[in-house]
């Protein structure tokens, strides 16, 4: 279950960055999984609560977005698709498909008090 290495990661982040700003806790993580990326949101929140007790994002909420995937052929311009659909080709005309998105797996934003 890698993400509970994700998870710690993620609140070792957030507890550097209300560190540097002179913060007394964290509120909210905004976390951005992406279709690609392997990690299980569900598993990812259920580690972060774990691991969130006794650290300053002890009452904090994750919020995690998910991104899809988005990929442009360059023939017939961009494409999205389901993780079960997933090619590497163009469902259109098939030409090669160079993904653009749902890949990611970052925090993107976090509220301090």
């Amino acid at each position: 279950m890698h993400e509970l290495s994700i998870a710690a990661s993620i609140l070792e982040i957030a507890e550097e960055q209300a560190r540097a700003h002179n913060a007394c806790s964290i509120l909210r993580i905004g976390v951005c999984v992406g279709a690609l990326s392997g990690v299980d949101p569900e598993s990812l929140a259920f580690s972060f609560q774990a691991l969130q007790i006794g650290s300053m994002a002890e009452k904090a909420e994750m919020v995690i977005s998910m991104v899809p995937i988005e990929a442009v052929c360059k023939q017939c311009g961009p494409v999205q698709m389901d993780v079960e659909d997933v090619s590497l080709f163009c469902p259109v005309c098939g030409g090669v498909l160079e993904v653009t998105a749902g890949k990611e797996l970052q925090v993107d934003s976090i509220e301090i008090e």
